[in-house]
């Protein structure tokens, strides 16, 4: 039998000395059976043709990086630097000499006095404050009961005008006047003296009116005709009085706002203030105003100094055809019909 190596030679030494019952087998049968036990018992013989390795496989992945190597021996430390030199104190400096005293500051202005304004409320300077001077109307009674008194101003703790509760944020006494200038390290130039608050005396009264009242023309365009009757009123203050129906008394003499408010029938009316000092009455220029419109309310409204015993009324001055003051609208709702306020300023 031929082996690997295209050789023909015997069995192997092991192959040779494997006991078998050599009466039992003729050669084909031996070399089966000894071929069996060869590849059991011997790989390593050259007899037989063993199968041919296979391919080389892909290298295996890399192996876990070794050891790390043993760190170095440290170097010998260099020998410790010198101490330096101390420094020499420096000399101390000469002293400054005293500065200048400064000049006195400026006086402060006056503070702002209150004053009512044509809306009726209360004014601080251009400010208004939003707070009505008067109190409102009372519930009307048998007789009808005045309203309560309006608010008056006093200066709060922080220095500010107060109406009752309210804080205006306004000062009630004029600003500071400059510091003087300071010298060279010198001391504060005196303050400014404080302005001295202003006192104030409140005065105002509303008429009104409920009912119809029918006016006949003016005799001539412009000239006095028939005058307003009123039929409420509410007073505050000594200024102003209210005697009879279609007057007003001037009891002080001041600076007054008034305005004044007709609902009328009718189309073409005019109105204005008339004022009496004893001498006959007179209009009071720039009350005088008109309306075209049918059934409308218009009114009017002045600034004016008033000396006090003058006697003030509100009267008719077209010459159209007469004309009634309503008290109601459509459908039997009751309004005012006529008012005049008038507020003492100053």
């Amino acid at each position: 039998m031929d082996n690997k190596h295209g050789d023909s030679l015997g069995y192997c030494e092991k192959f040779n000395k494997v006991p078998f019952p050599m009466s039992a087998f003729n050669p084909p049968q031996k070399d089966e059976f000894l071929k069996r036990i060869c590849n059991e018992k011997c790989r390593e013989c050259p007899f037989f043709c063993w199968p041919a390795p296979g391919p080389t496989g892909p290298p295996g992945p890399p192996g876990p990086p070794g050891p790390p190597g043993v760190p170095g021996t440290p170097g010998t430390p260099g020998p410790p630097g010198r101490d330096g030199q101390d420094g020499q104190d420096g000399r101390d400096g000469a002293n400054g000499q005293n500065g200048r005293d400064g000049v006195d500051g400026q006086n402060g202005v006056d503070g702002i006095t209150p004053h009512i304004g044509e809306n009726g409320n209360w004014f601080v300077g251009e400010t208004d404050t939003g707070i009505p001077a008067r109190g409102q109307n009372g519930a009307d009674g048998q007789d009808g009961q005045d309203g309560a008194d309006g608010t008056t101003p006093h200066i709060g703790e922080n220095g500010n005008w107060f109406f009752g509760e309210t804080d205006t944020g306004i000062p009630a006494r004029g600003q500071d006047g400059q510091d003087g200038r300071d010298g060279a390290d010198g001391q504060d130039g005196a303050q400014g003296e404080k302005g001295d608050p202003g006192e104030f005396s409140a005065a105002s009264l509303y008429v009104w009116k409920t009912d119809q009242q029918t006016l006949a023309p003016a005799a001539a365009a412009g000239a006095q005709g028939a005058a307003v009757s009123f039929t409420d009123f509410d007073n505050y203050g000594t200024a102003l009085e209210f005697p009879v129906t279609n007057t007003i008394n001037i009891m002080e003499t001041g600076r007054y706002s008034i305005r004044w408010e007709i609902y009328k029938s009718g189309y073409d009316a005019a109105f204005a203030l008339f004022l009496d000092n004893g001498m006959g009455a007179a209009m009071l220029p720039g009350s005088n105003y008109g309306a075209q419109s049918h059934d409308e309310k218009f009114g009017g409204q002045i600034l004016v100094t008033l000396a006090a015993g003058g006697v003030l009324t509100l009267n008719r001055i077209d010459t159209m055809y007469p004309l009634t003051i309503l008290n109601q609208i459509s459908g039997g709702t009751q309004v005012i019909g006529a008012s005049i306020t008038i507020i003492k300023i100053a």
